[in-house]
């Protein structure tokens, strides 16, 4: 059963007013903020002082250092440790696998199951909680930032989809693919019942075509805004796709499946990209369609710079691009092949940090400071909803943002949520101070560990002297320590990866 704790929003007073608690923590806020005017409200890039190619390869490929993986790249090399991740299915996964299984049961159901059940925001509420526990807890980390890639890619709405259907959607199609090969995932996603709900897909017919998912599979899927189609191939490819639709109706023993209505389908010829399409085709005229779009240069081009934004840079070389489209075309649109050349060690070194979004940046405090776990009730309810950024909760079809520009404003309840997971306010997750201090018992040790355990070693030298700064300033308190945690997580070096 579901745990009582996840399901509903968590109470407690204002986070503004319990962050100013306390003189330590409140001091250490203070200070953020005066550092932050002084700056201007600029960012200082981070790369240059990640002198590890192992633990940048760490910081890129995973949802935050933690010890383990840290240990594991300096074991295994940069190739070694990447092979490692993209292998995923050969990492023992058991544990947090069990977990999951065990906190969210309804994600392993058959979607008629699901769909009839009365309560379908607690399937949609254990697939929003499970993602956030992979996140934090599995050992497969690159292929958990790939579920996440494809998820935004191509993106479906809680809102409008109902859970039955999305975690359907999640575990067959998304985590299915993430890391195959591109065309299998586009195929899948096209017949997702889930996509078909959320595009407006399923009622769409002969006598009507329905064009929003035919514009936003060229647009978002495959070619790209820029990608040389034209409004007479969005309705050539709609009337492709008239009668792919699912059962919907309460009664039915397939409800919530797939299925091609012929009654629906325009069944005339059709041109798609200068393609003939013969008439009398029926469903093999949009697999035809996908055939086109999934081998198409643009396509090629538009994933590869899609991918190289997410995993190395937010303005990917002209040359890298074109490498990495080589892959794809080359390879059939593997994408654990393009990974590898993104990746490449040369590229990774050369390339600026990224601004972690809100959700990777709380998910990369828990996973530096392994809190005793019980629920995501405060994260999920009390900050991931102040920033947006629940999982699944993103109703364009453009999936949530990779840009710095577009999350450089959170950064207030980034800081709240630094101080308040070291301070033990937030709900379900309690800091052991013993096993993040460890032996340290000076300032000076405190800040080193502090700097090992949440930067890997690596914090830049002006935030690390603010830290021991900030800890020789008053007495050594348990209050002072988890304050000090609190602002080294909050600082410039941490909300980069």
């Amino acid at each position: 059963m579901v745990e009582q704790g996840e399901l509903g929003p968590a109470q407690g007073p204002s986070l503004s007013r319990r962050v100013l608690m306390t003189g330590a923590i409140g001091a250490a806020f203070a200070l953020l903020a005066e550092r932050s005017e002084a700056q201007g409200g600029g960012a200082v890039d981070p790369a240059g002082n990640w002198l590890s190619p192992e633990r940048r390869l760490v910081r890129r490929v995973t949802m935050g250092l933690s010890d383990d993986h840290v240990m594991q790249a300096a074991k295994l090399g940069y190739n070694g440790y990447l092979e490692w991740q993209l292998a995923y299915s050969k990492i023992d996964d058991s544990v947090s696998e069990k977990q999951v299984a065990k906190r969210y049961p309804r994600l392993s159901k058959g979607v008629t199951y699901l769909y009839n059940l009365e309560d379908d925001w607690i399937t949609s509420e254990q697939l929003v909680n499970a993602t956030l526990y992979r996140s934090i807890y599995s050992r497969r980390q690159l292929y958990q930032r790939m579920v996440e890639f494809w998820s935004d890619h191509f993106n479906t709405w809680r809102g409008k989809v109902p859970g039955a259907l999305q975690s359907v959607h999640d575990r067959d199609v998304i985590r299915k693919h993430a890391l195959g090969k591109f065309p299998d995932l586009a195929r899948a996603v096209s017949s997702s019942p889930a996509m078909l709900l959320y595009l407006d897909n399923d009622p769409s017919d002969k006598a009507a075509p329905n064009q929003n998912y035919a514009r936003e599979l060229m647009e978002l899927h495959t070619l790209g805004v820029n990608g040389g189609y034209t409004q007479d191939d969005v309705l050539e490819v709609a009337k492709c796709f008239t009668g792919w639709s699912f059962y919907w109706e309460e009664k039915n023993p397939n409800r919530g499946k797939y299925v091609f209505r012929p009654d629906y389908h325009d069944f005339g010829p059709k041109t798609v990209l200068g393609t003939s399409i013969p008439a009398g085709g029926g469903k093999t005229d949009a697999d035809t369609v996908l055939k086109i779009l999934v081998a198409h240069p643009s396509t090629a081009a538009f994933i590869a710079r899609k991918m190289a934004r997410w995993l190395l840079r937010y303005d990917p070389p002209v040359s890298i691009v074109n490498s990495v489209a080589n892959v794809y075309m080359n390879t059939g649109g593997d994408i654990k092949s393009m990974i590898r050349e993104i990746l490449k060690q040369s590229n990774l070194m050369a390339a600026p940090a990224k601004y972690k979004r809100p959700l990777h940046m709380f998910v990369s405090l828990i996973r530096a400071l392994k809190p005793k776990f019980q629920n995501f009730d405060h994260l999920r309810w009390g900050y991931l909803e102040t920033v947006a950024q629940v999982p699944f909760d993103w109703p364009p079809p453009n999936g949530y943002p990779d840009a710095v520009d577009y999350w450089a404003g959170f950064i207030l309840p980034r800081w709240r949520f630094s101080f308040d997971l070291a301070a033990g306010w937030v709900g379900g997750m309690q800091v052991d101070l013993k096993l993040v201090m460890g032996t340290a018992s000076t300032s000076a040790q405190v800040a080193d560990r502090i700097d090992s355990v949440m930067f890997g070693g690596e914090m830049l030298p002006q935030d690390k002297a603010d830290l021991l700064a900030f800890l020789n300033a008053g007495q050594l308190t348990s209050w002072r320590k988890r304050a000090a945690i609190g602002l080294a997580a909050a600082s410039p070096s941490f909300q980069w990866y």
